[in-house]
This record gives C-alpha cells, sequence and structure tokens, in this order.
C-alpha cells in the first residue's frame, strides 16, 4: 500500500481578494523560520512584480499563532520590510480565510488520489498538491474572505 504512505508536505500560501492563490511554496519538511523568511523574500518579490493597479493597496498578512509566524526574528522582517501584518486568535481557524482554500486543496488532493488509486496510475504528492492549488479559483478565494469579514462584521 506505498500509494497510500503519503509524507508530509508543508505548503506556505497566499490568498487575496481578486488575486485568488496568489503565490505558494511547498516544503518537503516542515518549514523552519529560515525558510518562511526567504518565502517572505519571493513573495514580496512577487508581489512588487505584479502590475501596479493590482498592488496599489499593498497587502497584509494575516497568519495563525504558528512559531515560525510569531517569532522574534519573524516579526523583526516583517517591521524592518514594513509589511502589514496580523495574527488570528489562538485556536480559531474560521477567521483565518486561507484555511477554508486549505480545506478545499486537500479535498481535492484526495479526490485525485483516489481516481488514480483505481486506476493504478498513482503520482507523486506534489503533482497532487500542484494540480489542485491550480483548481481553486479567484471567486472561491473571494468567498472564503468575504465569509471571514462578516464573521468579524466588516464589509
Amino acid at each position: 500500500m506505498e500509494f497510500l504512505n503519503i509524507k508530509t508536505q508543508a505548503f506556505l500560501g497566499v490568498i487575496g481578494m481578486d488575486l485568488g492563490l496568489f503565490y505558494y511554496k511547498m516544503h518537503k519538511k516542515s518549514i523552519d523560520t529560515d525558510k518562511f523568511l526567504a518565502y517572505l523574500d519571493a513573495l514580496d518579490f512577487a508581489f512588487k512584480s505584479l502590475p501596479r493597479k493590482q498592488r496599489k493597496n499593498g497587502y497584509c498578512l494575516f497568519m495563525d499563532q504558528l512559531s515560525v509566524h510569531t517569532c522574534r526574528r519573524t516579526r523583526a522582517y516583517l517591521e524592518e520590510n514594513q509589511i502589514c501584518y496580523m495574527y488570528s486568535p489562538v485556536g480559531s481557524p474560521q477567521y483565518n480565510s486561507i484555511e477554508y482554500m486549505f480545506s478545499k486543496l486537500k479535498k481535492l488532493v484526495c479526490r485525485e488520489r483516489l481516481q488514480d488509486m483505481f486506476k493504478k496510475k498513482p503520482k507523486s504528492h506534489r503533482t497532487y498538491i500542484r494540480h489542485a492549488a491550480d483548481e481553486i479559483t479567484k471567486d472561491e478565494v473571494n468567498n472564503y474572505i468575504k465569509h471571514v469579514l462578516k464573521l468579524f462584521k466588516i464589509s
């Protein structure tokens, strides 16, 4: 049953209104602070590469309380680079819109893996994740964000 043996994959992603799943990176193992800061560098470069119209409002990172998000080095990096950031309440994934995207991503990965299991044509887990990420639409992401804004009573 090698097909069912899935190694941990870490997924860093950013979603945005009218951007959809904007920028993501996968790692074979969990994320440490160095990897997270490298991701933030790449994210900032990707954002600055967008047409001016799409970046006119800047961006703000809304993160959970994962230690790499809250550690001193990360906060110092965010402050030094003047990146707006905030944290979701502890134990409240319903207030973080990317959690809804992660749920959809996992369902899509499972669906494709099951289909391939019956065909006996497995792909790499990273391939399944890439395919699933490509299926996430801007409209879905906008709905996730709007849902969270309603929870916060912001519209």
